[in-house]
């Protein structure tokens, strides 16, 4: 089975990861510093890259690795990004994100949903003499298209988007102040 390399500077955390990985029968290597990771490296053939002594170290060692700078390692290995920061203001724009989110499927759309179920009602009602076909047709239409409204996800929660050209796809959850994310690079 190919190596796994994690890296982390919490031991702890490193310690966890590399675990979980070998219980599951991974052949895993582990580095606390980005030094002992680039030693590492060249074994490896996927990384799990957790939090260094900062997010600049981290992401130094990524651009070293996907630009070849680290002899005999693959820049093509595929690198997971795991960690958890305490940042308050990421929070809040996470949540401002998802009421922005929520608040974009209000008035106008409702209006539309109301203009669209009233249509049918109105040719039933006037153009065949329905009058309960009509009523039926536009209360039965308003009601679906609001559950429709009102159940459909939001971009932040499911996101189908392609990742963006030497992008990462990032997938957040947040409980208590304390964002966790997970980025496949």
């Amino acid at each position: 089975m190919d190596e796994i390399l994690v890296v982390d500077a919490d031991p702890a955390a490193l310690t966890q990861h590399a675990d979980e990985l070998l219980a599951d029968g991974h052949d895993v290597n582990v580095a606390e510093t980005s030094a002992g990771a680039r030693a590492k490296l060249p074994a490896a053939r996927t990384l799990i890259l957790g939090q260094l002594s900062s997010t600049a170290e981290s992401l130094t060692l990524l651009r070293a690795l996907r630009s070849g700078e680290i002899p005999h390692a693959d820049p093509t290995m595929p690198v997971i990004t795991i960690g958890a920061e305490r940042d308050h203001e990421l929070q809040r724009l996470r949540e401002h994100s998802a009421h922005d989110e929520v608040n974009r499927i209000q008035w106008p759309w409702h209006v539309g949903n109301l203009v669209t179920a009233l249509i049918p009602g109105a040719i039933l009602w006037f153009g065949f003499d329905r009058q309960l076909d009509g009523i039926l047709a536009s209360v039965g239409g308003f009601a679906l298209g609001e559950v429709e409204l009102l159940t459909q996800p939001t971009r932040l929660t499911i996101d189908h988007s392609p990742p963006v050209s030497g992008g990462a796809r990032a997938f957040l959850s947040s409980r208590g102040g304390l964002v966790t994310y997970v980025l496949v690079w």
